[in-house]
């Protein structure tokens, strides 16, 4: 009896790569399709559909997009993102995420230099109004994902 469905796999597969954000959406395609092919050859080789699925995932592995991924994905900024979004990680979930990290690392980055480069200088208080006023603005803008802005 067999059971496998190739084309749930080929789905389940494609959908494991959305999900764990290991390709970007453009090339999602492209490895489909190289996946489809290199079953389509284990087939003529005489392997069954199971098989040839398992070989072709083994075979893709070593696509550049897929291989450069592991590199990509045991980054420091992506490891902050998973922290902050957790392993469920949606679409809107992982780009909020995202633009939390990359504003804290922000925020962090302006408060070290401020306190290295002002110091105990007298104006240091215009640093808060000239400098940290307006990032804090554009943070929580860029942090409101409902404002839409329409120029007309």
């Amino acid at each position: 009896m067999n059971d496998f469905n190739l084309q749930q796999a080929v789905e389940a597969w494609v959908s494991l790569l959305k999900r764990e954000h290991m390709v970007d959406e453009a090339h999602i395609d492209e490895l489909q399709d190289h996946l489809m092919c290199e079953i389509e050859s284990r087939i003529a080789e005489g392997l069954s559909a199971k098989s040839a699925f398992t070989c072709a995932v083994d075979s893709i592995r070593q696509h550049p997009l897929l291989r450069d991924n592991e590199k990509v994905k045991n980054r420091l900024f992506n490891k902050l993102i998973e922290l902050e979004c957790g392993k469920q990680q949606t679409p809107d979930n992982y780009k909020r995420a995202k633009v939390i990290v990359t504003q804290s690392i922000l925020w962090a980055a302006a408060m070290l230099a401020s306190a290295i480069l002002v110091g105990d200088h007298p104006n240091s208080k215009y640093l808060t109004i000239f400098v940290y006023v307006p990032l804090a603005l554009m943070s929580i803008f860029s942090l409101n994902s409902k404002r839409e802005i329409v120029i007309k």
